[in-house]
């Protein structure tokens, strides 16, 4: 799988609550590769709820969009992260 193929997958993948795709929500900051590691920098702020209840439903659609990044970013040679831009926070890295 390639680096075209990697970004187009990874742009498609449906935020469970909408239906749309992430590439359109904006969620993507930027993609770099760097020394065979491909970084995806993410921002995921403007899911954050304002009730403090529907905090948990959010952090499960989070978890589920960066589980799909991660299978798709899994049938690469690459190594690879997912950081939320904004924070620094480290998603996933594999």
């Amino acid at each position: 799988m390639n680096f075209e193929d990697i970004v187009k997958e990874i742009a498609e993948i449906k935020e469970p609550e909408t239906g749309v795709n992430v590439g359109e929500l904006g969620v993507i900051e930027s993609i770099d590769v760097v020394d065979d590691v491909i970084t995806i920098y993410v921002n995921f702020s403007y899911m954050i709820p304002s009730c403090k209840a529907c905090v948990p439903i959010n952090w499960l659609i989070t978890k589920s969009i960066v589980r799909r990044m991660e299978r798709i970013l899994k049938k690469s040679s690459l190594r690879y992260r997912i950081i939320e831009s904004g924070l620094g926070s480290i998603y996933a890295d594999g």
